[in-house]
């Protein structure tokens, strides 16, 4: 197993061994170890983009909030964020199916991909010194359009190299860069106000996205894959989409990440209207956070033994009480409690996609199915919850938009459900399938 803290072998003398071995989710640094030094160097690198990536990432739960201070009402917010939603839409799958074809020397292009668009998205490098929110809308746009289309690639390029069964690891560190940006947010609002750290947003973003890149141009060259074989051809990524799981589970994924817009985009909104403390919203992410990377680390035995479908239903039913029970917390206090459940909201979600993906989607177009994946889901899921909850929280307040987060939950959960026993009486019956989706 992996240890969560630093080990050090030592000879039987009692002095230390030239051997040593430093393991850190998933992470090896030796000089002795059962991987080659390249895998090492990749997994050192691809820790290090998600956890600068993702730990910027933790400030557009702020950035929402600054926008606010330069006019935008909570409508118009939603609806800029839908943009950028629909451009990460259209360029993710180009950006991917050009990915997924090996170069001349049989080296997948996914890395060399990200380095590119880590380039073309400098001028988003300007957004804290710039105050109009039009000119603003539009960096995040371009950001969209380039940055956009990393994680997939950065994902799939993590699968290849290290294996599926690290992937879990590796992308928690995304979500301990992202967990530490939220307690420092946390600790800042002992003194400063929702609206005084809306303002630093957009310096983090900046600072996460150059640390990022910087890692990326590290990445070492890619051994040419044995899978391909042949190339991917547009044939293999339509036999992709008349899979039934794929068509059916998608759509209730996309439904899934809407209902998290409340809480990713208008959180501090909600915070504020509730009277919280300003380290609540950090606190809230940061415990989150905590639970994701615990269940990304560790919940695999959990997917594999009740089936990826059964454990996203079970998901998205404690899902639904935490968006409930949220729009009714008392305190601060409570509010934090019950975000734990993030753990089961996100990490477990994530898990069980790539579950599916894994066994479902032909290598050759791995990367197209997971640039499909987030499309639909991130993409177009998202775009619809962020319309959707600047809408309602113009109209009404952020109890009611945690109540209506609550209730799509549910509405996702009865078709997962019947997916769910349907699935289970036609393999009893038919006794062809062995494991449960």
């Amino acid at each position: 197993m992996y240890a969560f803290l630093p080990t050090l072998r030592f000879t039987k003398k009692g002095r230390p061994n030239t051997g040593y071995e430093v393991q850190f989710l998933g992470v090896l640094a030796s000089k002795r170890s059962t991987l080659q030094v390249r895998q090492r160097h990749w997994a050192i690198t691809l820790a290090l983009i998600y956890a600068f990536q993702l730990g910027a990432g933790f400030a557009y739960s702020y950035f929402p909030r600054y926008l606010a201070t330069l006019g935008l009402g909570a409508a118009a917010i939603g609806m800029l964020l839908s943009v950028t939603s629909v451009a990460r839409s259209v360029s993710m799958p180009v950006w991917s199916w050009f990915a997924d074809f090996p170069d001349s020397e049989g080296e997948h292009r996914g890395r060399r991909f990200v380095q590119v668009l880590f380039v073309l998205a400098s001028p988003f490098l300007l957004l804290p010194f710039i105050q109009n929110p039009w000119i603003v809308g539009s960096l995040l746009v371009w950001s969209s359009l380039t940055l956009g289309s990393t994680l997939p690639i950065l994902d799939v390029v993590t699968m290849r190299e290290l294996g599926a069964g690290a992937f879990g690891r590796i992308r928690a560190w995304g979500s301990l860069g992202f967990g530490l940006t939220a307690g420092s947010f946390a600790l800042a609002g002992l003194w400063l106000t929702h609206e005084a750290l809306a303002l630093l947003s957009p310096w983090v973003i900046v600072v996460g996205t150059l640390a990022a890149g910087f890692a990326a141009f590290s990445m070492p060259a890619s051994s040419p894959v044995q899978e391909y074989t042949s190339k991917a051809s547009w044939k293999d990524f339509l036999v992709m989409l008349r899979n039934p799981w794929i068509l059916v589970l998608m759509p209730l994924w996309s439904l899934h990440w809407a209902s998290q817009m409340p809480y990713n985009v208008f959180i501090v909104f909600f915070a504020e209207e509730q009277g919280f403390a300003s380290w609540a919203p950090g606190a809230a992410v940061a415990l989150g956070i905590a639970a994701e990377i615990a269940f990304l680390a560790r919940g695999q035995t959990l997917i594999d033994r009740l089936g990826p479908t059964l454990s996203f239903g079970v998901m998205v039913i404690f899902t639904a009480l935490r968006w409930i029970l949220s729009a009714f917390a008392l305190n601060s206090f409570v509010f934090v409690a019950l975000q734990v459940l993030h753990g089961l909201s996100f990490g477990g979600f994530m898990l069980s996609m790539m579950a599916v993906l894994n066994k479902e989607v032909d290598p050759k177009i791995r990367t197209s199915a997971q640039s499909l994946l987030y499309v639909i889901v991130f993409g177009v899921g998202g775009a619809i919850g962020q319309a959707l909850s600047g809408w309602i929280l113009d109209e009404s307040d952020g109890k009611t938009l945690f109540l209506a987060a609550g209730g799509l939950e549910l509405l996702v959960c009865v078709p997962t459900l019947i997916i769910i026993v349907g699935y289970r009486m036609r393999g009893r019956h038919r006794r062809v399938q062995k494991e449960t989706y």
